[in-house]
């Protein structure tokens, strides 16, 4: 999957510059040509500081720290060969920043704490890292860590990526409402083939994931209340798997699992009150499995080819249930 992320770029930097003039207080640029260069701006006392890195060509490395309301920071890393830029962005308090980066092999880190906060991380070429995983559904280090209120994270990425989300509801240092992942976060992922992404949200979070492509693997755990969540693997999107789980006082939770081609897999785990759970597939051999337990569950498995699996597990009072399947070789078993 091709991404043009930097058509805009120039206008986005002059938007940028216009708001740190309105604002006043402290504004950061450094712009850096050449080879393996190293940028660091330190903005840990200022309300409405802003800071800009710009790179150009390969090996560069960029670092913004940022403490105070109105903080701003946007680091854009192109080079025409090679690439493996690296980003790093710390932020405490009313920030928002936005990380551009161009060819192959690069990686950016995001970590927000405070409110109203936003993250926009867009990674062109191939082998871009937003956060590490063991490639089984286990995060190592997390891509984008909101702690605080009304947090947002979009990333988008070209091919063999990986992307490790964490947004969290229970912490936070920003005043008012503590931890904006608890009520008003939302997190969004694209992604082209053969590529990993894991979300994880603690609050009354929204999640949306789209991955083109080959070999793609999904996962989103929520943990909280009026939690949604839609993952869909399209577009050739052949050998590959989802899996939605929410527990714990999860209530009000749905789930939407979107998959399309051949040999992929679906599961939605989902524990508390009001839930509902939708799996389509369109393909051979896939599996779908369905498990709510609470009040007032409903889930449906839309599936269509040959060898398919369908299993739906509900457990307590009001739950409906619904597989259909076309092919031949296909098994489904309904437990209420």
């Amino acid at each position: 999957m091709k991404l043009s992320i930097f058509a805009s770029v120039s206008t986005a930097a002059l938007l940028f510059a216009a708001a740190a003039s309105a604002q006043g207080m402290n504004n950061a640029e450094i712009q850096q040509p050449g080879n393996s260069n190293n940028a660091a701006i330190n903005q840990t006392s200022a309300t409405g500081g802003d800071s800009r890195i710009d790179q150009t060509t390969d090996g560069n490395r960029a670092t913004s720290t940022q403490a105070g309301q109105g903080a701003s920071s946007l680091i854009v890393q192109n080079s025409g060969t090679g690439g493996q830029h690296r980003a790093n962005v710390n932020q405490n308090g009313d920030s928002n920043s936005t990380v551009y980066q161009s060819n192959n092999r690069n990686q950016a880190t995001v970590n927000q704490n405070g409110a109203y906060n936003e993250s926009n991380v867009n990674q062109s070429g191939n082998d871009g890292r937003v956060g590490t995983s063991d490639g089984s559904n286990n995060p190592l280090t997390w891509g984008v860590n909101q702690q605080g209120n009304y947090n947002s994270s979009d990333v988008q990425q070209s091919d063999n990526g990986t992307v490790t989300v964490m947004q969290d509801s229970t912490s936070g240092t920003s005043g008012g409402d503590t931890n904006g992942d608890g009520f008003y976060n939302w997190s969004r992922v694209n992604q082209g083939g053969n590529s990993i992404a894991q979300i994880s949200q603690v609050g009354d979070n929204a999640s949306t994931l789209n991955q083109e492509g080959e070999n793609q693997s999904a996962s989103i755990q929520q943990v909280g209340y009026d939690n949604s969540s839609n993952v869909m693997q399209r577009v050739g999107a052949s050998n590959s798997d989802a899996t939605v789980n929410q527990t714990d006082y999860s209530n009000g939770n749905s789930a939407n699992i979107d998959q399309q081609e051949g040999d992929n897999s679906a599961t939605i785990n989902q524990s508390g009150d009001r839930n509902t759970g939708q799996i389509t597939q369109s393909g051979e051999m896939l599996l779908a499995s369905i498990t709510q337990s609470g009040n007032d569950n409903t889930a449906g498995i839309n599936q269509t080819g040959y060898n398919n699996n369908a299993q739906i597990n509900q457990a307590s009072d009001g739950n409906t249930a619904n597989i259909g399947q076309g092919g031949s070789n296909n098994v489904a078993v309904i437990s209420q």
